[in-house]
């Protein structure tokens, strides 16, 4: 699976999202430089989001992680599945999330579902650790019937600018 043009090998995603990884991704968020990008990033995805409408509505979440942006979605009110490449990152996602979403280990650049299976696709975060961008954005408009929601890290981004200068 991971092996197909467009994504990394599975090793390297194990090795580079490890349970300590994944410890300290969600530790980050805790800091005050964390918690002012999530406050500011939630409030960001909820204005986005804002016209969508909700109440059985199936959103899939590229690139989810732990979770954290997954439990955002499923408490504003849609039904939410999520898949990562890294077993570690969504182990920690079923820890937060329960039986709220349906999570799956897969490549973002090969999506393991059918044409228009989801209402909205979201991915946060994810292109900047993608081979072939591109790729990814086809899938993801392939899955998804309605909408597709994209953020990616840049060097204006809050984060970007705090490492170089504060």
């Amino acid at each position: 699976l991971f092996e197909k043009r467009g994504s990394l090998p599975a090793s390297s995603v194990h090795a580079m999202w490890d349970k300590e990884t994944a410890r300290r991704y969600d530790a980050w968020f805790q800091t005050p430089q964390g918690t002012f990008a999530l406050k500011r990033e939630i409030r960001l995805l909820e204005r986005m989001t804002a016209g969508w409408p909700r109440r059985g509505q199936r959103l899939l979440e590229v690139g989810c992680g732990t979770g954290i942006f997954l439990e955002v979605l499923h408490q504003a009110g849609f039904d939410v599945s999520g898949l990562d490449a890294s077993p570690a990152m969504l182990e920690e996602a079923r820890g937060r999330l329960g039986k709220c979403a349906d999570l799956h280990v897969g490549d973002a650049a090969h999506l393991p579902f059918d044409d228009k299976e989801f209402d909205f696709c979201v991915l946060l975060t994810v292109l900047e650790f993608c081979d072939d961008p591109g790729l990814v954005l086809r899938e993801a408009a392939r899955v998804a019937r309605k909408a597709i929601l994209v953020g990616f890290l840049n060097r204006f981004s809050l984060y970007g600018l705090g490492i170089r200068y504060f």
